[in-house]
């Protein structure tokens, strides 16, 4: 599978440190894998896709973690990650600090493991400031990922992940229930 091109697969960010998955799936192709935590905040706007997804009143509170992920020094993904501020306020996940082990196991250390995740994948022009961040040309588009978190059915993480687009990819490998047989012909 190495003539493939180079595609994440999701799940292996879901169940480790991110900083170091990054880290160690640049390292398979040969980069150098960085992130920089760019701003934690509560935004004055947040995307009605994300209020959606965090199924929050679009006048709720909610705090936002911005990183800019890196391989070898060049931006290759912006990564928003939202949090109803009624779960995430006052705990590591509203501080401007990297947090150990990653949001998932924070989120777990505060009885809300992820145990569902949804994506949504599309291909789109990037908004002014992802232009800007991943340092995109007029006529470059990104990968877009929304990506929901549940817990018991309820979302506790929603991020949007913007993703230069040239050589890189989205891979999922998924398990598949067994057939059901056809039913018998009686004629």
């Amino acid at each position: 599978m190495n003539d493939l091109p180079w595609a994440s697969k999701s799940m292996s960010y879901l169940d480790a440190d991110p900083v170091a998955q990054w880290a160690a799936e640049a390292a398979e192709h040969g980069r150098a894998g960085s992130s920089r935590l760019l701003e934690v905040a509560v935004p004055g706007a947040v995307p009605a896709p994300v209020i959606a997804a965090l199924r929050v009143p679009a006048d709720a509170a909610v705090i936002r973690r911005r990183r800019l992920v890196l391989a070898d020094d060049r931006p290759v993904e912006l990564m928003d990650s939202y949090y109803p501020a009624a779960l995430a306020g006052g705990t590591p996940l509203a501080l401007a600090k990297p947090i150990r082990g990653g949001a998932t196991a924070q989120l777990a250390l505060l009885g809300y493991r992820p145990d569902r995740c949804r994506e949504y994948v599309t291909a789109e022009q990037p908004t002014a400031d992802e232009r800007r961040l991943l340092q995109l040309g007029e006529h470059q588009w990104v990968l877009k990922l929304l990506r929901q978190l549940l817990h018991e059915g309820h979302p506790v993480e929603v991020d949007v992940i913007a993703r230069t687009a040239p050589g890189r990819g989205l891979a999922y490998d998924l398990a598949l229930p067994a057939p059901t047989p056809p039913a018998k012909d009686h004629t």
